[in-house]
């Protein structure tokens, strides 16, 4: 197996045991915070692929950029999974009004909207990469 190959079937497998983790009734994988897990094991994830793209830039092979596509793709599921809670819980605050304005400012401040965006955006970014991988093996194949 060569080194892209598994570079990509690690982020995939990164990526199953986030969402399963995210999914489970008992949320501590390890004993980690979301923000840890975020680091850990979501981090690799969104970088991996990109660079596993890099590293079989001029082989033919279709493998890689086909993982690449489905990390990228496992990466938006995720990122709008994120965004539909998001949104639900928005809606269970509307409920409540801020006691005062300071509980008003701090509810404006919405980290989790950069977060989403940006997990759509690198989601977006391998895609990209795995259709343009795709095509030049296409045509290195067909050379």
């Amino acid at each position: 197996m060569n080194i892209s190959l598994a570079l990509v079937v690690v982020s995939i497998g990164l990526l199953l045991i986030y969402a399963s983790d995210v999914g489970s009734s008992d949320s501590k994988f390890w004993g980690l915070d979301s923000t840890q897990r975020g680091l850990i094991l979501g981090g690799p994830a969104l970088v991996l692929p990109i660079i596993a793209n890099f590293i079989s830039k001029n082989k033919a092979d279709m493998t890689v950029p086909i993982l690449v596509l489905v990390c990228g793709l496992l990466i938006i599921i995720g990122g709008l999974a994120m965004g539909a809670k998001h949104i639900q819980d928005m809606a269970a605050l509307q409920e409540q009004p801020p006691d005062d304005l300071a509980t008003a400012q701090e509810r404006s401040y919405d980290p989790a909207l950069f977060e989403i965006g940006s997990l759509l955006s690198i989601g977006g970014l391998q895609i990209m990469l795995g259709i343009k991988r795709l095509m030049q093996s296409r045509a290195l194949v067909g050379a």
